[in-house]
């Protein structure tokens, strides 16, 4: 699971090399399908174990701390986001979600999968935003949603970027460019 996991992130499931997942495994291909019929519930296993993997549970317990205010969680998400979406190095930075959220023929069941993976996140992004307009971090008139839906893409846009130009602190540089604008104050409009 390793081994598929790490290849579907550095490559993407359409173009990850079976023998290269084989190779890194040390499995033979034979041991492989006896677990697995093929390549999409390969993936679809390696969804489900980047879920559960300690990277996800620090991520969602970062974000999930109900002993810090929520801009404290949020900044300590972006951190956790960023540790964890650049410890494969800047080839293969970014969300392993996000990456195959961006391929466009992605098979249902799969695609299905990372939507789920996705949506989770954003809906705790999301608490911890409204938390931190209850605080009075934020203003009160920012919408939850749409801010959790803004730093949940400038993570996710920030990996893509991260990747294409090979600098993982693209990443943390989008997030912190949302929250930046979260926290300024309100501007009024000039009188006519």
């Amino acid at each position: 699971m390793a081994a598929a996991a790490e290849v579907i992130r550095e490559y993407g499931y359409r173009a990850a090399p079976l023998d290269e997942i084989l190779r890194r495994s040390g499995v033979a291909k034979s041991n492989l399908y006896y677990h697995f019929p093929g390549k999409l519930e390969l993936a679809c296993a390696a969804v489900d174990a980047w879920r559960a993997s300690p990277d996800a549970r620090a991520l969602v317990a970062a974000v999930s701390d109900d002993g810090r205010s929520g801009l404290e969680r949020l900044r300590s998400y972006v951190r956790q986001f960023v540790a964890n979406t650049t410890s494969a190095g800047p080839s293969a930075c970014g969300c392993p979600f996000g990456m195959l959220a961006t391929e466009d023929d992605l098979d249902e069941v799969l695609r299905l999968r990372v939507e789920q993976a996705l949506g989770r996140l954003r809906d705790l992004v999301q608490a911890a935003v409204r938390a931190a307009i209850r605080e009075g971090s934020l203003r009160p008139n920012v919408d939850p949603e749409r801010l959790g839906l803004a730093l949940s893409a400038a993570l996710q846009g920030g990996g893509v970027l991260g990747r294409a130009c090979r600098d993982p602190r693209l990443i943390e540089a989008s997030a912190d460019a949302v929250l930046e604008l979260a926290l300024a104050p309100r501007l009024e409009a000039a009188p006519a």
